[in-house]
């Protein structure tokens, strides 16, 4: 059958006009700035020109093998030093010429390096071109490329090397390691050009905005405590790298009073969870080996390393009683798995991961290193605090009770540790965290305000409160009376330290979209704010004299750092800023808050990330981020949508609190309880208009919107019930909150306050009328779907659902599966495919530049 001609020139036409930008005209630029450093004169090895167990001779290409120096992590800059040896340093030096001509003094080879850095305003492929008539070495952002291991005669046209390069948006370092071969006589030379689709830039500066490798192999802090006399502080840190992320970790002991480094421990990659003794320079901590844990006394003043604990399987967590001579700890037992293939599910939380897994209580005698085995039974026995005295555990089990809200019962019991005998305190739903005071009479509990019933509520009498806003409790040992010390106070409680003084509890708080230090006086009732440094404080410990305290923290634009507090003179000083060095050439953009009021006359929070060089005068795509669940998003640097980054790839990031969040007040919060999205969607919607009318830098024509969870379920929605969006990301989100509440494995409890007494039977307002899947063909917006492939919070089948009906109406949409991951996508190079997924999305949409994703994903 042969084609008519007709047909033939229409289909010809079809794909000149489909392929038309593949012909699109390419630039070139020749490198004329050059950053140099060398001549490293070196030697063929002893005997290079005898044969070796290959039958070859070492020859100049094998030199060129060789690596004298590890140049992964170099950042050339002009005038920084490079050391050689004792005696001998380089400095980086700039060069402006086309062809680099290199000095050569004596016979032997020699080795330059020169180097530039490239800069792509958008994803670009490009091609580059590199000649020269003697051998050398390719390397792009520090990994190895390319090498030319010939040798070319001075009139001779071969010489050049061609390398295909992929370049994301950003910067990226070309090194060329040259080396000399002392038998060619051609000249020692090297030139560079570039041919690209897209305009490129050369410059001599390794400073650059925030990419994604850059925050991918951020160091991170774990591990941080003080010691008892407050004298010393123990920081863990880890730096990933490439390629798997397994990088470097090391603890360090610092003096806190100096900062000065006091003892450090290198090779600790299977370092577990360290804890200071209550007196001395003495502390415990796991190392875990193929799932087997050791835990280990340390004695810095004697230098002295004690194993009391050996080889124990399934070792959960520990914690030293307040006088040093004991340990309680905890170990996990698992029911014997059924290979049948056939199980009957007894509780619906038996899908759980995890959920056959018992954890029972042990005392461990120190340093005699004699245990005893102090619960058993058919529950988890958790413990919550030792008593002053150390007579005693505070120590709580968890009871299914499908017959009220939360559908789980927190019992609380008292263990007398020399008799084994019981005392139990009360019973309650949306319990928590308990504290032994001082004086061991009290007990500081946080959990929901209906922990102990309405006491903790400052709510009207018809309103269900948002039980996800913790609020702190002082209960008395012997009357059972309650004490709801935080029922006028706006933050949520985090978690909290009762200092040796009877009258002193620190509590860290979401406050906002702040995280927080207080310091509440018992006596007085009343709370200060302490002056922490960063927006986001993190883990915090107090010295046993409650004069120095040690925390970490993050905020906008700054990475994790860690800090010393004077708690007499409320003054922070900084210890530790592990990423330092890391971050030393990258280039913030400004923020500052934006606020506006709703309808309902309430004030929403706000922030705004700004790109590095921000000019107001010119047009920005703009990035809507948003949870609208039960937290707010705090200002922490990085985490699962690092706002900076997005703001480094030329995005105007615009991040609000809609009603609902904790850290608000209780009145703010329960707003959350059974609307699912009624106020929020509205909130963003009218948000985002006031934010692009009075921002003339923001291109209300390419707004995106992402969010995750459920802001996942927020991004689903509002795109049923809005066209302002150009771009919209769906993370883990929910479309069908019946099939999530059914379905999801935490979905019936998470429901047990986000939908207080309400179910697919008696609110189809809720399960239906809220559920995006039943308005998808109200979709405009082209739709990306992310998800984990075991997502055991929101299915994947939450995605797969709105995937398909958009789909099946035609409308522009995409899935993208991260196999093998959870709700959090943790992964070191599945997070960096995830995180370009997302970038690349919001390019092709927003910024009309689709090249980056079809490159990923190309049909």
């Amino acid at each position: 059958m042969y084609l008519n001609r007709a047909l033939f020139l229409f289909i010809l036409s079809f794909f000149l006009f489909v392929f038309k930008p593949a012909i699109a005209q390419q630039d070139t630029l020749q490198v004329s700035d050059w950053l140099i450093l060398g001549p490293a004169e070196t030697q063929l090895p002893l005997y290079h020109d005898q044969q070796n167990i290959q039958n070859s001779t070492f020859t100049i290409s094998d030199l060129l093998d060789f690596e004298p120096i590890d140049v992964t992590h170099w950042q050339p800059e002009e005038g920084n030093t490079v050391y050689w040896s004792q005696n001998k340093e380089f400095e980086w030096k700039s060069h402006q010429t086309e062809t680099l001509e290199f000095d050569i003094n004596g016979e032997n080879p020699h080795n330059y390096w020169s180097s530039f850095y490239l800069s792509a305003d958008q994803f670009s492929e490009a091609t580059l071109i590199l000649k020269s008539h003697h051998p050398f070495k390719l390397f792009v952002n520090g990994s190895e490329k390319a090498s030319k291991t010939t040798s070319e005669k001075k009139d001779a046209d071969t010489g050049s090397h061609s390398e295909k390069l992929t370049l994301t948006q950003g910067k990226h370092q070309i090194l060329v390691r040259s080396l000399y071969d002392p038998e060619n006589n051609s000249d020692f030379t090297l030139s560079a050009s570039i041919t690209s689709e897209v305009p490129l830039s050369v410059s001599l500066t390794p400073k650059h905005p925030l990419d994604l490798e850059t925050l991918s192999n951020r160091p991170s802090v774990s591990n941080l405590g003080i010691s008892a006399d407050g004298a010393l502080a123990a920081i863990q840190i880890h730096k990933p790298a490439p390629p798997d992320g397994t990088g470097d970790s090391w603890l360090e002991i610092l003096e806190t009073e100096t900062g000065d480094l006091y003892r450090e421990f290198k090779g600790v990659e299977n370092f577990g969870s360290l804890e200071w003794a209550p007196g001395g320079l003495t502390f415990t901590y796991t190392e875990t080996d193929e799932g087997k844990t050791t835990l280990w006394l340390s004695d810095l003043e004697s230098g002295s390393q004690q194993k009391i604990l050996d080889e124990v399987e399934n070792f959960g967590s520990y914690e030293w009683s307040p006088d040093g001579t004991f340990i309680i700890y905890s170990v996990s037992e698992q029911a014997e798995s059924d290979d049948s293939g056939v199980e009957l599910l007894g509780d619906m939380e038996a899908r759980r991961p995890g959920f056959d897994t018992r954890n029972f209580l042990f005392k461990l005698n120190v340093p005699e290193g004699t245990s005893q085995r102090l619960t058993a039974g058919n529950l988890t026995t958790s413990l919550l605090d030792i008593s002053p005295d150390g007579s005693k555990l505070l120590y709580s089990r968890n009871h299914i009770d499908y017959s009220q809200r939360p559908y789980n019962i927190t019992e609380y019991q008292l263990l007398d540790l020399e008799t084994l005998e019981t005392d139990s305190l009360f019973s309650a739903g949306f319990g928590g965290s308990g504290q032994f005071s001082p004086d061991g009479e009290s007990i500081l509990f946080i959990g929901g305000p209906s922990m102990f019933g309405d006491i903790g509520i400052n709510i009207p009498e018809e309103t269900i409160p948002n039980d996800y806003d913790n609020q702190a409790f002082l209960y008395d040992i012997n009357s059972a009376d309650v004490n709801p010390i935080t029922r006028e106070f706006t933050p949520s409680i985090d978690s909290a330290i009762w200092g040796e003084n009877d009258n002193t509890i620190y509590f860290l708080t979401t406050d906002r979209s702040f995280n927080t230090l207080y310091k509440y006086n018992l006596r007085r009732s009343q709370f200060t704010k302490l002056s922490t440094k960063p927006d986001v404080v993190s883990d915090v410990d107090i010295s046993s004299d409650e004069r120095i305290a040690v925390y970490s923290g993050t905020g906008v634009s700054q990475p994790v750092q860690v800090f010393t507090h004077d708690l007499d003179q409320d003054q922070s000083t900084l210890l530790r800023y592990p990423g330092e060095e890391h971050f030393s050439n990258v280039e913030f953009g400004n923020h500052e808050t934006w606020t506006f009021t709703n309808e309902r006359g309430a004030e929403i929070d706000g922030v705004i990330y700004y790109p590095p060089n921000f000019d107001p005068d010119q047009k920005y795509p703009v990035i809507s981020y948003y949870y609208g669940g039960t937290v707010p998003v705090n200002r922490a640097f990085g985490g699962r949508y690092p706002k900076e980054l997005y703001a480094a790839m030329g995005y105007v990031v615009y991040v609000m609190q809609p009603s609902g969040a904790i850290g608000y007040g209780q009145e703010f919060s329960a707003l959350h309880v059974n609307d699912w999205g009624k106020i929020v969607a509205g909130e963003i919607i009218y948000g985002v208009n006031e934010f692009l009318n009075e921002h003339d830098f923001a291109d209300r024509v390419n707004v995106g919107a992402i969010g995750a969870s459920y802001g996942g379920f927020m991004t689903m929605l509002l795109m049923t019930e809005t066209d302002l969006f150009a771009a919209a990301i769906s993370h883990a989100g929910i479309s069908n909150l019946s099939s999530y509440w059914g379905v999801g494995y935490w979905g019936f409890q998470y429901n047990a306050v986000a939908a207080a007494n309400s179910f697919p039977w008696n609110r189809e307002d809720i399960y239906v009328d809220q559920s995006p899947l039943y308005s998808a063909d109200q979709v405009t917006t082209p739709l990306l779907f992310v998800t984990g492939a075991v997502d055991t919070n929101v299915p994947p089948g939450e995605s797969y659902q709105m995937y398909t009906a958009l789909k099946l109406l035609g409308k522009e949409t995409a899935l993208v599966e991260v196999a093998g991951q959870d709700h959090h996508i943790l992964d070191y190079n599945k997070y960096k495919l995830w995180k370009s997924s997302i970038i690349s999305w919001f390019d092709k949409y927003l910024k009309d530049q689709p090249e980056w994703w079809n490159h990923k994903y190309s049909e």
